[in-house]
């Protein structure tokens, strides 16, 4: 985790902090890291808009000693996500590292139920916004030799059929960093990512309106069934690891998409019928 030198404080910006998400697991971790260190956290959190919980979350990480700026808005825009940038490194006086997080998703197969707007809508806000997060922080980045972190996805590294625009969104999104990793290198910013697998996150559940709380735990114990370790990930397990690649001991990693996903992602081998056993009892 980088730091500055002038005056022990530690700034970071983290989008899609929605309470009891991936992005609000995501500050708390980070909050803890710079905390453990000695050190000032002063962080940019953002989400679509306003609500009481929000700001309840902001207050509790003020009440352990961190400086919250919350901002609300719209990363489809092409003026928002440059808003947030600049407001961030205002705030916190530089910036050590940003977590691209914020994401949605619109079901739907590509070719009869995917329209030109939710389309447009997706690839906004994983892709374009995160570059432009990244384009506008540059320079803070640059001056505290930082690092870029997103949030991407296994749906990005593997098509997955009905969600829409999200898998190209993702893929597109895993690309940037790579891209970013190599142009920013020279430089000493790092780039990389976490491909979360299956998480239960309040967000994840409301994407399917139309499913019973019955119908949600059939459909949760068949996804923990499908993984190698037999279970969901949670919102920290994704913060963890946002906070390695932050910290002093990911110096050496950059370019990389980082899977925490249970295993999912190299299990297609798994439905491949086979005569011996697979597994150990």
């Amino acid at each position: 985790m980088a730091s500055s030198k002038s005056d022990g404080a530690y700034r970071a910006l983290v989008t899609g902090s929605s309470p009891g998400g991936i992005g609000a697991a995501i500050t708390r971790r980070l909050v803890d890291s710079a905390l453990s260190r000695q050190l000032e956290p002063r962080i940019t959190i953002t989400a679509t808009k306003p609500t009481e919980e929000l700001a309840a979350f902001a207050d509790s990480q003020r009440d352990r000693g961190a400086k919250i700026l919350v901002l609300t808005g719209d990363l489809q825009t092409t003026t928002f996500p440059v808003e947030v940038a600049e407001s961030a490194v205002e705030f916190a006086d530089g910036l050590d590292t940003l977590v691209s997080n914020a994401g949605n998703t619109m079901l739907g197969r590509l070719v009869d139920q995917t329209t030109v707007e939710e389309w447009d809508s997706v690839m906004n806000v994983h892709a374009r916004a995160a570059w432009l997060l990244a384009s506008t922080a540059y320079p803070a980045l640059r001056a505290a030799r930082g690092s870029f972190i997103a949030t991407t996805s296994t749906s990005g590294m593997s098509p997955h059929p009905g969600l829409g625009a999200y898998s190209p969104a993702k893929a597109a999104l895993i690309r940037l960093i790579e891209n970013l990793a190599l142009e920013w290198g020279p430089v000493g910013i790092r780039a990389n990512a976490v491909a979360p697998g299956p998480i239960v996150t309040p967000i994840s559940q409301k994407s399917r309106p139309d499913m019973g709380e019955d119908e949600m735990r059939e459909m949760l114990a068949q996804r923990a069934e499908a993984m190698p370790l037999r279970v969901l990930g949670e919102p920290d397990d994704i913060a963890e690891a946002v906070a390695f690649l932050a910290s002093p001991a990911a110096k050496f990693i950059t370019g990389q998409n980082l899977a925490v996903d249970g295993g999912l992602s190299i299990s297609a081998n798994l439905r491949v019928p086979m005569r011996h056993q697979l597994t150990v009892e």
